[in-house]
């Protein structure tokens, strides 16, 4: 393959002169780009044209993952058995964007593609080191998915069996309780005082299923909350006004340091003030003789910053590492969701909740969305 390359000087020519390098350089780069594309010609025209030893087209027809060779323009240029065994014999010469039209379909996966009979292919490309092609291989992936897939059910199979044991547990406690509770009232005869004593304990028993059942339904709701602008200083006061009955029985300190108290969040302040009101309850169950709450807001960056921090016992490493989780509990009476629901919720407004281990006593940070200007004047 001989082709004829562009002249640089005639032979007779002198050495040229100084102003004319700029344009000799120029023409040394045209020969090197024509050097470089007949190079990549000659190379992709052996691929074509020149059989592979013996060895090597063994080789690549044994490998177990379909190989194609696309050359500069698009189209394919070389093939092995199992490519055509997934693709269909013809592929020699074909458009490689026409094939994957024709026989694939696109994936949620953006490395995979789908075969007409459903099988899933696993697609990895490399470009060719010495020409402008690229090599492409297939992999059938389907029994790696379909295993996946099962392995996944079955993980949530087992998850939902945990959580109906402990769910059991929780509801039937206080039904047990109810029903021991209702088995003396009918033998109470007439005792009023026994009979108003055993009442009010299986009012309490059933007040208990009741928040069992409502916390299990915001904990599994996949709906987002629903959210409107508000100032964060109104925020911070309907969460004291839900706390001020307890903590003051208890003669607990709240204090409360807010300096965000004009900026915004879009939330369900109710929601949002349940939560925090859940942090202060566990601060209280914590530490109920002397306790001290402390809560810091603060605007950060994008987000507004609530800081819970109190001085009680604190948790221990294996209780942080748990303590978010449905139906973990530390208290005898304890639900096991309180914490669960409040990640839940704080999490379907695009916020975040965890604990800080290096803190003394036990310290909750919770973040959320912070409305900038611009957005709080879009939603007026």
């Amino acid at each position: 393959m001989s082709q004829r390359l562009p002249a640089v000087f005639a032979a007779s020519e002198p050495t040229p002169p100084l102003p004319l390098l700029d344009q000799t350089l120029q023409r040394l780069q045209g020969v090197v780009n024509h050097l470089h594309s007949t190079l990549d010609e000659a190379a992709m025209a052996d691929w074509q044209t020149v059989p592979l030893s013996g060895r090597a087209a063994t080789l690549l027809d044994s490998l177990p993952a379909g190989v194609l060779l696309i050359d500069s323009s698009g189209h394919i240029a070389a093939c092995n058995r199992e490519a055509r065994a997934l693709l269909g014999s013809a592929l020699l010469g074909e458009a490689w964007e026409t094939i994957v039209k024709t026989y694939l379909a696109a994936s949620e996966d953006a490395t995979e593609l789908v075969l007409a009979d459903g099988r899933r292919l696993s697609v990895a490309t490399r470009p060719m080191s010495s020409t402008s092609g690229q090599v492409v291989m297939l992999s059938d992936v389907s029994e790696t998915r379909a295993l996946q897939h099962l392995l996944s059910r079955r993980s949530r199979l087992a998850e939902l069996g945990e959580m109906l044991a402990r769910l059991a547990h929780q509801l039937g406690t206080p039904l047990a309780t109810s029903a021991l509770y209702a088995h003396e009232l009918s033998r109470a005869g007439n005792d009023p005082q026994r009979s108003r004593e055993l009442a009010r304990r299986i009012e309490k028993s059933l007040a208990r299923l009741r928040a069992q059942i409502r916390d299990m339904q915001v904990f599994t709701s996949t709906a987002v909350v629903a959210g409107t602008e508000t100032r964060v200083g109104d925020l911070i006061a309907a969460f004291q006004e839900l706390v001020r009955p307890a903590y003051g029985a208890a003669g607990a300190l709240l204090r409360v340091d807010s300096q965000a108290d004009e900026n915004c969040v879009r939330v369900n302040a109710h929601a949002l003030a349940s939560v925090f009101a859940n942090l202060a309850d566990n601060a209280l169950q914590a530490r109920a003789q002397g306790l001290q709450l402390d809560v810091r807001v603060e605007a950060c960056d994008g987000t507004v910053m609530f800081t819970f921090s109190d001085n009680g016992p604190g948790l221990t490493e294996q209780i942080a590492a748990q303590m978010f989780e449905a139906f973990f509990t530390t208290r005898e009476e304890g639900t096991g969701l309180g914490l669960a629901v409040a990640k839940s919720v704080v999490e379907a407004h695009g916020g975040s909740i965890r604990h800080d281990a290096q803190a003394s006593g036990c310290r909750i940070i919770v973040e959320l969305p912070r409305l900038d200007d611009d957005a709080r004047g879009r939603s007026q």
